[in-house]
């Protein structure tokens, strides 16, 4: 097998795993060090200091493409799980007054600042990870993500009892809000 030099920057998270029934290459891939040690395994080694592992028969094209596509399938999860707890019409975003503080209380803060959604549908909370709980997630950030369900109908009657609003909607619901956001903010036609 014919050993190519290739130049990869190689993130923490190595996205290329290659199947254990094929031989890999293994890059050790170092900051200043563009000539990666080859090393050919049946193994898959432990991932350590950023070693990509790459099928045998992978072209360099095909490991940026696999780079890429990682990044930019998890770029639209995170967006798909925080946009509709933030950036929705019921969430504000206070700024600090002249002396750099924010007025309301810190709890206040993140109940104004963030939103759940789709409370009820366990499969998707067990999918984000109970970040579809993102109130409790922000006021109990020491607490298990498997306890918010039951920790949310005592902080929305918390926030019943002193006025202050608990966001909560079908994530459909969310969605539309957030698009509606982006809508607003990148074509701000004047009236």
């Amino acid at each position: 097998m014919k050993t190519k030099k290739i130049l990869v920057e190689v993130v923490a998270t190595a996205m290329i795993v290659a199947p254990l029934a094929q031989p890999a290459r293994v890059f050790n891939v170092h900051a200043l060090d563009t000539t990666p040690v080859v090393q050919t395994t049946t193994e898959s080694p432990v991932l350590q200091n950023a070693t990509v592992l790459i099928p045998s028969d992978a072209t360099v094209g095909q490991v940026l493409l696999g780079y890429v596509l990682y990044h930019i399938v998890a770029g639209l999860i995170l967006a798909l799980v925080f946009q509709p707890a933030h950036v929705i019409e019921h969430t504000l975003y206070p700024l600090p007054n002249e002396n750099r503080v924010v007025e309301k209380n810190w709890f206040a803060h993140q109940m104004l600042t963030s939103a759940n959604y789709s409370e009820q549908n366990k499969l998707l909370t067990w999918y984000v990870g109970g970040l579809n709980y993102q109130i409790e997630h922000h006021l109990f950030l020491e607490v298990p993500a498997r306890r918010y369900r039951k920790m949310a109908p005592k902080v929305q009657a918390v926030c019943e009892k002193y006025g202050l609003n608990y966001n909560n909607a079908s994530l459909f619901k969310q969605y539309g809000q957030v698009l509606g956001r982006i809508v607003k903010y990148a074509f701000p036609f004047k009236k």
